[in-house]
């Protein structure tokens, strides 16, 4: 209450005074472990996140990682896409974040 009473005195109105109010974080409340057990105590959960973390991205074993390539399928990139995605692009427009501007590919295709 007297956090609205000092805002209408210095402002003239409650806007700052409900962001002040409402200003909160918001916290994980529960977290479930690798086991499945739930755990409402913070340092619990601050274990748990991580340690899930560490595993996620602490991970250098080069096999899972060419595993993870191998199994992906990415498409060849044909040249006739590329040329078609070339002639759709409209010259005078200005260059990408590369600097390479529509007129250069244009050009650069060219025999």
């Amino acid at each position: 209450m007297e956090t609205i009473e000092n805002c209408i005195l210095k402002t003239g109105g409650t806007k700052k005074a409900t962001k002040e109010l409402t200003n909160t974080k918001n916290w994980v409340v529960k977290m479930k472990d690798e086991r499945g057990k739930i755990s409402y105590d913070r340092t619990d959960i601050l274990e748990t996140a991580t340690s899930y973390y560490k595993k996620l991205y602490g991970s250098n074993n080069i096999q899972d990682r060419t595993e993870l390539l191998e199994t992906s399928s990415i498409s060849d990139i044909l040249h006739i896409k590329v040329e078609k995605a070339i002639d759709s692009q409209k010259n005078d427009k200005a260059p990408g974040p590369d600097g390479i501007s529509n007129e250069i590919t244009d050009i650069a295709r060219r025999p």
